[in-house]
């Protein structure tokens, strides 16, 4: 008795640029979102500094005999310049008299020195916000010097010793930052390049039989370099999510993280991610093909 002959199921047919994408996702999701935790890294940063020097004030003590309309034209004058930090409720300058100065010192340290003295021996004082560019040794400097060769105006002061400490600390963070995106890009660019190479393999017999028939690099490439594009853009879409989500968690447990947030610079940076994504795994891509193109049909196996 003869067996009949069975039938074996039809093989699919690999379809040009039908490679295995699940691998390349995770891979290039996973490097996008160590560049994204960075780049979220240096935006909190950024804001956290911003809200520290925008802290930052002179304090302008006038002279004894200047009078009100001398002292409110000053005030007015001082609301007008460049390196004076306003917003939409403050113009930036706050008069404080020695009166209500005085009250404030009892308050904090419980004895009358008025009464010791027998004079208030304060003067009154503006203080004015400086915007963050003008925070600096240099230019705090130059701005006391002028103030204080102005009519009315005894001395100003500002915490010297503390925005140097910024500063300096500023320069070491931005070193430590710059280290560590050099690090970071060279990491991502390898595990994306050996993701895309390893995701290409299975197809590399493929690309081998269209070049035999004549097909020219640039129709062998383009199926791979539109789906790595799509790919890519997707990862980087992924990681977006990815991002927002551990931010929005973060700042349940951390509520000062949400004044720190600026959703436009964050817009920015998901655009750049689901950019980036798109460019490097064409990039890879690109690179993978050219290499099985060239290599020999004993190297492929």
């Amino acid at each position: 008795m003869s067996n009949a002959p069975t039938e074996s199921a039809p093989r699919k047919k690999k379809k040009l640029g039908n490679f295995p994408i699940w691998g390349e996702l995770f891979g290039v999701t996973l490097s996008l979102l160590v560049v994204g935790l960075y780049g979220l890294l240096f935006l909190i940063s950024y804001q956290a500094k911003q809200e520290v020097i925008s802290n930052i004030e002179l304090q302008i003590f006038l002279d004894n005999f200047i009078t009100s309309g001398e002292r409110f034209r000053l005030e007015q004058s001082l609301a007008t310049r460049d390196y004076v930090l306003a917003d939409e409720t403050d113009d930036g300058v706050r008069f404080v008299s020695k009166e209500e100065e005085a009250q404030r010192l009892i308050a904090e340290t419980g004895e009358d020195f008025m009464e010791l003295l027998g004079e208030n021996p304060l003067r009154d004082v503006l203080i004015v916000r400086v915007k963050p560019s003008y925070v600096d040794t240099t230019s705090l400097n130059t701005l006391k010097t002028e103030l204080e060769a102005e009519r009315g105006i005894h001395e100003v002061v500002y915490m010297e010793g503390i925005v140097e400490q910024i500063n300096d600390n500023l320069v070491r963070l931005g070193i430590i930052l710059l280290i560590l995106a050099a690090i970071i890009t060279l990491a991502v660019v390898m595990l994306i390049n050996n993701t895309i190479k390893l995701a290409l393999f299975s197809q590399r017999f493929l690309i081998r039989s269209m070049q035999l028939v004549g097909a020219k690099p640039g129709f062998v490439q383009s199926p791979f370099l539109r789906r790595s594009l799509i790919n890519g853009m997707v990862s980087g879409l992924l990681a977006s999510a990815i991002l927002y989500g551990m931010y929005t968690y973060s700042s349940q447990l951390f509520p000062k993280l949400e004044d720190l947030k600026d959703i436009n610079q964050f817009f920015v940076l998901f655009a750049l991610l689901i950019l980036l994504g798109g460019i490097l795994a064409s990039l890879s891509t690109w690179r993978a093909i050219r290499k099985y193109l060239r290599m020999s049909l004993d190297d492929l196996y």
